[in-house]
């Protein structure tokens, strides 16, 4: 597990880099231990009854909740590390739903347009897939509290993505989209399914595991999960340029890559640690791909910000392994 010392210099730190992202923590790498053997994840410890946490980090009695083969199926992470994933369906109980819920890290302006964006596998031990409109979002002044167990949340609005995905892919992950106009005052973002059963279109895909709870569940992992204000320049300007950059691998041990398809070159690249602190680096590059070694650094997560000759930025979070 990832533990971090976090300091109103860190978390400062964090919200600058990755400013535009109105979700903290959002591929929910960043961990930190509580007494008792206990943990929480930043931004991430208000969740409704008990999504699961999957990380290679956990300690013992969790290795079962290690991915990529885990016991509710096998996925690696779609940014990081580590994801999190939550019951939707469950055939004969109604109310048996989980969600995921956190506060933003800024308020919402009404009439402003905010694109939500999130991260979604179907996990492969469950025999039932939902409709991609049965899994929704809502905005709300305030977190829910935790006290009714399972029970479902009936929010009303709620939103399904305005893009397609597809809700049985058992095998990588789908991009769930929806662009949300703020009324205002909207302070926190719930992800889950809002309607009972009878609401629900189901798909029996099969294939998974033989208990009762897999055969009669649904179930979805979900990642790198964003909300970012549309009509803002530097977040454009942020997202044209970080489309078109890949790096990989993440987690990285000896050296990582960045590949470039845009047109302004690349001139300006930034590895910072947690602390906020420049670190040191050699690049190398052929063409349009840099090459970058690191094998001299500590373990750690780092953040890379790259700038191009236009002044556009993009900042990616880097997992340093041994």
């Amino acid at each position: 597990m990832i533990r971090l010392l976090v300091t109103p210099l860190t978390l400062l730190f964090c919200l600058q880099i990755a400013s535009q992202n109105l979700v903290p923590n959002p591929s929910f790498e960043d961990t930190v231990n509580l007494p008792n053997g206990r943990f929480n994840y930043i931004g991430w410890e208000n969740n409704l009854g008990s999504p699961d946490y999957f990380s290679p980090y956990l300690d013992s009695p969790f290795e079962a909740f290690r991915p990529p083969n885990n016991l509710r199926g096998y996925e690696y992470a779609y940014e990081g590390v580590a994801y999190f994933g939550f019951v939707v369906f469950y055939q004969g109980v109604a109310d048996d739903k989980e969600y995921m819920q956190t506060e933003l890290l800024d308020t919402l302006i009404a009439g402003r347009k905010y694109e939500v964006e999130f991260y979604l596998s179907l996990a492969d031990s469950f025999h039932w897939a939902l409709a991609p409109e049965d899994i929704q979002v809502a905005f709300r002044k305030n977190l829910l509290p935790d006290d009714s167990g399972n029970a479902l949340r009936r929010l009303s609005p709620a939103y399904a993505s305005d893009t397609a995905w597809n809700a049985t892919n058992k095998a990588g992950w789908e991009k769930f989209h929806y662009t949300y106009t703020a009324l205002g005052g909207e302070k926190t973002i719930v992800i889950g399914c809002f309607k009972d059963n009878s609401q629900n279109t189901i798909t029996n895909v099969g294939n998974g595991g033989n208990s009762v709870f897999y055969l009669k569940g649904s179930y979805y992992f979900i990642d790198k999960i964003s909300v970012q204000a549309k009509d803002t320049t530097i977040g454009l300007k942020e997202n044209t340029l970080k489309t078109q950059i890949k790096l990989y691998p993440n987690p990285a041990k000896e050296r990582f890559y960045v590949a470039y398809s845009g047109s302004k070159p690349l001139n300006h690249f930034r590895l910072y640690n947690l602390s906020g602190k420049l670190v040191s680096f050699e690049r190398r590059r052929t063409n349009d791909l840099h090459e970058f070694a690191i094998g001299h650094l500590p373990v750690g997560m780092y953040l890379l910000e790259v700038e191009n000759t236009a002044g556009q930025k993009a900042s990616f979070r880097l997992l340093k392994i041994q």
